[in-house]
């Protein structure tokens, strides 16, 4: 196929454009690359009436168009609307970084105007069969995760894991958790996995058995298990931190000591003050030969 140079003011923008954001540090980027090497990935158009349409390359146009140049090396095509559609998706798909939101909706556009089956625009798109579903969960889902997608704060990942919670109201607390704590999706899963447990374990009591008051029975099949000290709590009072294998054990080594000391300080408190480390540190003063005083005043653990 032949590159053509296209004046810039013969070209218009694509009616359906597929990215809707792209930050400005990688517009300047993108901008400053043209500058320096010129386009090095021509442009692809197609002749509609008096001007040339993008069907390809819209950053790469507007970037041209900011730096004032006159004209943009592209390939010519003869396509229809929906041949375009589908090349917007391959060019952006595999060769340039999309937004997953962005991704998600031109997919589904593309099911929507050319009334495709999720078979078909795998086929067509290149797109797997199982992603176009999950993308189907994520744009009929929760708003908030809608959102920190849009935003680029998750990924599409982990917005499909928030989005199977399986308690719908708790979706903008594990987001905020996420978000604040950088879960990443197998931490999510985790947490729908407990939240699974939780759930079925109140089925497995019939309502007539849960008792008016506190029943230790009941509450235990609720709770999850401590990694550290192996208890057993209520899921709401957990957080959860990431942490390498050699550090999470040095990390629970540590904390494992504390509570022992901390048990021990304790312990020898409750017990009395002959069992201080001052009281101990005197008697190891007296002079040798000198009377360790009366038995009966020596605790009987010492005898």
């Amino acid at each position: 196929m032949k590159v053509e140079y296209i004046p810039v003011d013969k070209i218009r923008e694509p009616e359906n454009v597929m990215r809707s954001y792209m930050d400005d540090e990688t517009f300047i980027r993108l901008r400053e690359s043209i500058r320096e090497k010129g386009i090095l990935n021509p442009l692809i158009l197609r002749k509609k009436d008096e001007y040339f349409e993008i069907v390809a390359g819209h950053r790469r146009y507007l970037a041209s168009k900011s730096l004032g140049l006159n004209e943009v090396p592209a390939f010519i095509i003869e396509a229809d609307d929906k041949e375009c559609d589908l090349i917007k998706a391959h060019e952006n798909f595999t060769q340039e970084q999309v937004n997953p939101l962005d991704k998600a909706l031109w997919i589904l556009h593309l099911m929507k105007e050319y009334n495709l089956t999720v078979e078909e625009c795998a086929r067509l798109s290149g797109v797997s069969e199982t992603s176009i579903r999950n993308f189907q969960l994520v744009l009929g889902g929760d708003e908030g995760v809608l959102q920190a997608l849009r935003e680029s704060k998750i990924n599409m990942q982990q917005a499909i894991e928030l989005n199977r919670m399986p308690d719908k109201s708790k979706i903008p607390y594990f987001l905020e958790l996420t978000l604040k704590s950088g879960a990443t999706a197998s931490q999510i899963r985790l947490w729908r996995i407990e939240e699974q447990n939780r759930i079925q374990a109140q089925k497995e009591i019939p309502a007539e058995e849960v008792p008016d008051k506190y029943d230790p029975k009941v509450q235990e099949k609720l709770k999850v298990t401590c990694p550290l000290c192996w208890e057993k709590v209520n899921p709401e009072n957990t957080i959860s931190v990431h942490l390498c294998y050699d550090c999470y054990f040095q990390f629970k080594e540590q904390v494992t000591k504390m509570i022992k000391e901390a048990e021990n300080a304790t312990a020898l408190k409750d017990q009395g003050p002959y069992d201080t480390g001052t009281a101990q540190g005197e008697e190891n003063q007296r002079e040798p030969g000198e009377s360790g005083g009366d038995l009966s005043e020596v605790p009987p653990n010492e005898v």
